[in-house]
């Protein structure tokens, strides 16, 4: 059973101290103070009226009330910790009950496993041996001696004739036309760079050479050493220098010099690389 508590006292006494009035609530019978508010549950009951004398009025029957009549008995508080622990103990009690029961329970019999087969240990795998092909050593060959082709081989007579082409060539390479192709044919190196050079200054200065004659009178010197040779000669030309169509005397004349010149063969032929004058 419970009781109702709109939180207003009904005994005129005075509970400052209590959050009230609030909203009606039910609160359980054997609670003696609102559990939301706090008001005693005696305090909702109406206090009576005294009479106007001590004497009974008139006509008025007034019933003596014993010791031992219950309503005369004022209601004994509940502890709030009391009640907090009982609680407690019944809820601690319920379940107890509960997993009791619950053990008691018998449980399903559950299947037993089946044996398991042993397990098998994988065996290593032998290593794979790759035995290295053995292959027969050839011999390594001697280098042999650089052979030279038939044609490089030269005599003292090719060299004064190639020497004797340079030299009647020079008519067309040191006077128009300036003949370039000609000069790379006979000559190599430094040579060929030192005459190119002589070459451009007297196409760029309107100048040039002419020969008269040209000839070779003496070979000194003659040696061949593989590629190479050598070959000294006496040279007499008859020259004369023209600039600008004009004969220059003190640098034109009959001119005897012995030359060394040095011979490459290169490009499959023998050509001209250097020359001093003695």
């Amino acid at each position: 059973m419970t009781w109702r508590c709109d939180g207003i006292p009904q005994d005129s006494k005075s509970y400052s101290s209590l959050p009230h009035p609030s909203d009606p609530c039910d609160n359980p019978d054997f609670l003696t103070e609102c559990a939301h508010c706090g008001l005693p549950r005696t305090a909702l009951t109406p206090s009576p009226k005294p009479p106007p004398s001590d004497s009974p009025a008139p006509n008025t029957t007034v019933t003596p009330t014993t010791p031992d009549s219950p309503t005369n008995i004022p209601p004994k508080p509940v502890d709030w910790q009391k009640a907090t622990i009982i609680g407690s103990v019944v809820g601690i009690s319920v379940l107890s009950g509960f997993v009791l029961a619950r053990s008691l329970t018998p449980l399903p019999d559950s299947p037993t496993p089946e044996p398991s087969s042993p397990a098998t240990t994988p065996q290593p795998t032998p290593p794979i041996v790759v035995n290295p092909t053995t292959y027969p050593t050839a011999p390594i060959p001697e280098p042999a001696s650089p052979v030279m082709p038939p044609s490089v081989t030269i005599t003292s007579q090719e060299a004064k004739e190639l020497v004797a082409k340079w030299l009647s060539s020079k008519q067309v390479i040191m006077a128009p036309p300036y003949d370039r192709k000609i000069l790379a044919e006979i000559t190599t190196g430094k040579q060929y760079r030192d005459a190119i050079t002589a070459m451009n200054w007297l196409e760029a200065n309107n100048a040039y050479w002419k020969y008269s004659s040209q000839n070779i009178s003496n070979v000194y010197q003659f040696n061949v050493d593989g590629d190479r040779a050598t070959i000294q000669v006496k040279v007499i030309e008859n020259l004369v220098y023209y600039k600008n169509g004009k004969r220059y005397n003190d640098r034109s004349g009959i001119k005897t010099t012995i030359v060394t010149y040095s011979l490459q063969y290169i490009d499959s032929s023998w050509k001209i690389a250097d020359s001093e004058n003695q």
